[in-house]
């Protein structure tokens, strides 16, 4: 999806979800001079694999946010986006997150546009408490900021990089695609004993 770059924050959600869910977390972002548009998008499948699918909610935090807003507002912005990221997952997911059978949530991810035809695209577990899910996002926005603000972090070239959280290491790493897509195609196809 192209992202308007007027905004600081683009908020794109599935036609189908109640547009209400998404307006506290406009007016929290809006009352910190922050730029945020909400838009809808049909639902539909774009591939077979979880986390190529777009979720439910996406966050695009654009390049204006990181290059301008931030720089001024200071580090402390991202409590406020945090806080307001923990209120909509809050809302998505119920007061306590089920455990699905998928692996990645198909509920929500933050995209970020990092060059032109280049994305980061954060894939949220599924499946844990909110309390874990307020640590992955700012572990998200920090790993964010030193790839933009501190440019400590290399990306590699290719349109979509995917990035999933791994608990065990308490860090977000680079999804290898291709093997997810060879090891989802074997699960599928293994014969039943």
């Amino acid at each position: 999806m192209p992202v308007d770059e007027n905004f600081h924050i683009v908020i794109s959600y599935v036609d189908e979800l109640p547009v209400s869910w998404l307006d506290e977390f406009q007016e929290d972002l809006k009352h910190h001079d922050l730029n945020v548009m909400v838009k809808s998008r049909p639902n539909s499948v774009f591939a077979s694999l979880e986390w190529t699918l777009p979720t439910l909610v996406i966050a695009y935090l654009t390049k204006p946010y990181f290059d301008g807003f931030l720089k001024e507002a200071g580090k402390n912005h991202y409590q406020i986006l945090k806080t307001g990221i923990g209120k909509l997952l809050k809302r998505l997911y119920g007061t306590n997150p089920e455990e699905r059978s998928a692996r990645y949530s198909m509920m929500f991810s933050i995209v970020v546009p990092i060059h032109a035809g280049q994305s980061l695209k954060f894939v949220f577990p599924e499946g844990v408490t909110h309390e874990e899910y307020n640590l992955i996002t700012l572990e998200a926005l920090n790993l964010i900021e030193n790839y933009f603000i501190t440019e400590t972090v290399t990306i590699e070239k290719k349109s979509t990089t995917y990035l999933v959280w791994i608990p065990e290491k308490q860090t977000w790493e680079e999804l290898d695609v291709n093997a997810a897509i060879i090891e989802a195609h074997d699960k599928q196809n293994k014969p039943k004993i």
